[in-house]
């Protein structure tokens, strides 16, 4: 019977070692001369978004302490970030590699095809040669809410697994059925869920931070996202992923918990409720057909977008005849500054605009690129600032 322990600790190196103490230790887990590939959700350098470095040094020593032989962290962030960008720029290579670690630039590594058995929207995928050739998968996310899929947990967390080309697709109406498909090609053995600081709002990057002071592992990638997510008051099932994967046996989303109840520790997250509005502040948004990939990857450079507004007001002040369009419509398109967002927007005709800015894609994923787009034309020059340390090469 899949198992998830809860465990409470004073830090997050503490949470996770309880917690997989609960768990059986990860002897359970590591055998002797074993490589093990360890996936965390570093997937920017937004520190309070990323799974606790702590954590993860925490699980290289247990590793290690089981008889591992080899410990590999890996991650291939955002699309439109580098792994080395991530892993250089905020020290973690270096930090997380004086504990014995090997670490992997996964979009610089080799990848191998492989099926996926009983596929729905994903037959066959690429996947990593060094997670292919580990012994044991330990998969490490963060305890966050999520614009598109409500939560972003264990099953998300293996999306950062892909190549670039491969995360862009899929990623409307399909989404949830894409990150299932990716846990039948590879499930991991253990999930040690990072819960210590949490992100509630419009996550995944710019949401608001929640202590929660927890760490939770478990056996099942099923059961433990079923049950962070009770934490967080939701319903197990609700989630669409969790719904999904259990209805087609990847695990069981009523697992045997050990330590903490669910309910013991529970705590209402504020909700992901970030939808595309028609007007904000000087932008105009324009939905056309088809567009639902576009709108669901736009909503994730506006979770930048509107933070930024709320702490910047004054300068956000400066946008004016902003129009994005996502689709292709039959509505004159007019504004100041116009951007096309995807390519069937880029097909739109009869534009009336000072300057048109197309990003094309199907849907683009560069969404850091739109959102610098507009603050080099109105000269926000914080927000230039801030996506230029994230990525300077985007213009």
């Amino acid at each position: 019977m899949a198992r998830v322990a809860i465990a409470e600790g004073t830090s997050e190196l503490k949470a996770a070692k309880k917690a997989v103490e609960l768990l059986g230790g990860m002897k359970r887990f590591v055998k002797k001369g074993d490589a093990v590939f360890v996936k965390p959700n570093f997937m920017a350098q937004f520190f309070p978004s990323i799974t606790s470095p702590e954590a993860v040094r925490e699980t290289i020593g247990l590793c290690f302490a089981a008889g591992a032989g080899d410990v590999i962290v890996a991650e291939n962030p955002m699309c439109q970030i580098t792994s080395e960008e991530v892993f250089v720029s905020t020290g973690l290579k270096e930090y997380l590699e004086s504990f014995g670690a090997k670490v992997l630039f996964l979009d610089k590594e080799k990848y191998e095809p492989v099926e996926v058995p009983n596929g729905i929207v994903l037959k066959e995928i690429a996947l990593p040669k060094a997670l292919l050739n580990a012994d044991v998968f330990i998969s490490m996310p963060k305890m966050k809410t999520h614009v598109l899929t409500g939560v972003t947990l264990g099953i998300k967390n293996s999306h950062g697994l892909l190549l670039d080309e491969d995360k862009g697709k899929h990623h409307g109406s399909e989404l949830a059925q894409k990150l299932v498909d990716i846990s039948k090609a590879r499930k991991p053995d253990l999930v040690i869920m990072d819960a210590f600081y949490s992100m509630e709002g419009n996550g995944p990057h710019f949401g608001s931070v929640k202590k929660t002071g927890l760490a939770l592992a478990g056996d099942d990638v099923v059961g433990v996202d079923a049950v962070t997510s009770e934490i967080m008051g939701f319903q197990p099932l609700e989630i669409k992923t969790t719904e999904l994967a259990h209805a087609q046996g990847i695990g069981n989303a009523f697992p045997k918990t050990l330590g903490k109840k669910a309910e013991e520790v529970k705590t209402m997250f504020k909700r992901a409720d970030l939808e595309i509005p028609k007007h904000f502040c000087g932008i105009t948004f324009v939905e056309g057909s088809p567009g639902e990939g576009c709108k669901e990857l736009l909503k994730l450079g506006l979770t930048l977008l509107f933070a930024y507004s709320q702490a910047f007001p004054e300068e956000f002040s400066k946008v004016k005849g902003l129009t994005i369009c996502y689709g292709k419509t039959d509505e004159p398109l007019k504004g100041d500054f116009v951007i096309l967002f995807g390519d069937a927007a880029c097909q739109n005709k009869g534009i009336n605009a000072r300057k048109v800015f197309k990003m094309e894609g199907d849907p683009p994923t560069d969404w850091i690129k739109l959102i610098r787009r507009i603050a080099i034309e109105y000269r926000m020059s914080i927000l230039d600032y801030f996506l230029s340390c994230l990525k300077g090469s985007c213009q």
